[in-house]
């Protein structure tokens, strides 16, 4: 029995063993434990770490982007590199900044706006084509006497100081030396073009008086200047562009070299108006200035010269 207690004993020896073997065996349950609970304080971890703060990117004045860690990328041979493109951004930023530079309608900005330039004005003609324009204007009237494309042609010389008087000073020194039908067509053109207001009194006028100044040399190389001369007064006369006043003051400078030539004007001039147009238009015209004309010429020349004209 004896044996048997210490057999049993020895059974507890051997229990012990026993469990000294579980007991390794139970450390290595302990040591997967551990493993398992350090793996979970790791995620733990991980998963209660702050988030990190999210950087807005950098956009430059020339519309890049500023990459950290990669703007300025070095290369040995080349130096630093271009800085990463960020094409919403620069697409934006364009976008804004054309917005931005446009005025709104209606705006202050958009109201004061200056003015387009006004368009330069055309260089003056000279006076060797304004005399060549009045020949063709003569002969343009003559072949289709199409008095609007006459009167347009005037606009072209508005810019041109004393456009008119050059052109009328040519046509007069042509009408006293010319074909009669040629003289009628400067008389019509230049009626037609006062008439419609491309010319003026005195556009006629300075040019005119030339031609009854020096009536005397006019004579002298055409016979029948006077008549000439006559026809354009009456013309001017039955326009209203000059009166028989005006027609007096240009007659009195002829009393220092050619006064004889005085009385031939007149007449001339009366004859033109009785003969064109009517006694009692050339009666309106000159009798107005009776006193006027005895003066310039004596009672006794006036009144021959309206006995001939048919005026008394």
């Amino acid at each position: 029995m004896n044996q048997g207690y210490r057999g049993g004993g020895g059974g507890r020896g051997r229990g012990a063993h026993g469990r000294g073997g579980r007991g390794g065996s139970g450390d290595y349950r302990n040591d997967d434990r551990d493993n398992r609970r350090s793996s979970y304080d790791v995620s733990s971890t991980n998963r209660s770490r702050a988030p990190k703060e999210r950087v807005e990117p950098k956009i430059d004045r020339d519309g890049f982007t500023e990459v950290s860690g990669k703007a300025g990328v070095t290369n040995s041979r080349y130096g630093p590199g271009p800085s990463l493109l960020s094409r919403d951004s620069k697409n934006n930023n364009s976008s804004k900044d054309n917005r931005q530079s446009r005025p709104a309608p209606g705006s202050s900005q958009e109201s004061h706006r200056e003015p387009s330039p006004p368009p330069q004005k055309p260089e003056p003609v000279s006076d060797e084509k304004l005399k060549l324009r009045a020949k063709n204007m003569m002969s343009e009237y003559m072949q289709e006497e199409n008095e609007k494309e006459l009167i347009l042609s005037m606009d072209d010389f508005k810019f041109t100081p004393n456009a008119g008087q050059v052109i009328v000073q040519a046509s007069v020194d042509m009408a006293i030396d010319c074909k009669e039908a040629e003289r009628e067509a400067i008389i019509s053109v230049i009626s037609i073009l006062y008439r419609n207001g491309k010319l003026t009194s005195d556009d006629i006028g300075t040019p005119f008086a030339d031609i009854i100044e020096f009536i005397d040399s006019f004579v002298v190389d055409s016979p029948r200047a006077m008549e000439y001369m006559g026809d354009l007064m009456a013309e001017f006369l039955h326009i209203k562009a000059l009166d028989v006043k005006w027609l007096c003051e240009q007659a009195k400078k002829l009393e220092e070299f050619s006064a004889h030539l005085i009385p031939r004007v007149f007449a001339a001039c009366v004859n033109s108006v009785v003969t064109r147009y009517s006694v009692d238009e050339a009666k309106a015209h000159f009798g107005q200035s009776t006193d006027t004309l005895i003066n310039l010429l004596s009672a006794e020349k006036w009144e021959e010269i309206s006995v001939q004209s048919g005026l008394k």
